[in-house]
C-alpha cells in the first residue's frame, strides 16, 4: 500500500497494465536472473571455476544484461543441477 499525503489515505498498489488488443492483464516475466557472484556463492566456486563449468561441464551460458553485466537464467541453472543430481543417482 502506498500512502497518499494529499488525501491522508492509503492507495492500493497499481495493477499490471492491460493488453490493448485483448483486454487481458499482462503477466509479469517469470525468468529470474542470477548474477555471477551469487551463482559462484551458491556453487562454492571461483570465477574461474564458474567459467570452467560453462566451458566444460555444460552449465548454461550467461546472458548479456548490459555492456558490462552478465546473468544466468535461474530456471536453466536449476535444470542443469537437477540433471546432475539425476546422473549421480543413476550411477
Amino acid at each position: 500500500m502506498n500512502f497518499n499525503p494529499a488525501t491522508g489515505t492509503a492507495n492500493p498498489p497499481a495493477a499490471a497494465p492491460f493488453e490493448p488488443t485483448t483486454g487481458k492483464r499482462r503477466s509479469r516475466p517469470t525468468s529470474i536472473i542470477i548474477r555471477p557472484r551469487d551463482l559462484m556463492s551458491l556453487l562454492s566456486v571461483s570465477r574461474h571455476g564458474l567459467a570452467r563449468m560453462v566451458a566444460d561441464e555444460g552449465l548454461p551460458a550467461p546472458i548479456q544484461l548490459g555492456p558490462r553485466s552478465l546473468g544466468f537464467v535461474k530456471a536453466e541453472v536449476d535444470a542443469w543441477l537437477t540433471a546432475r543430481m539425476a546422473a549421480r543417482d543413476a550411477a
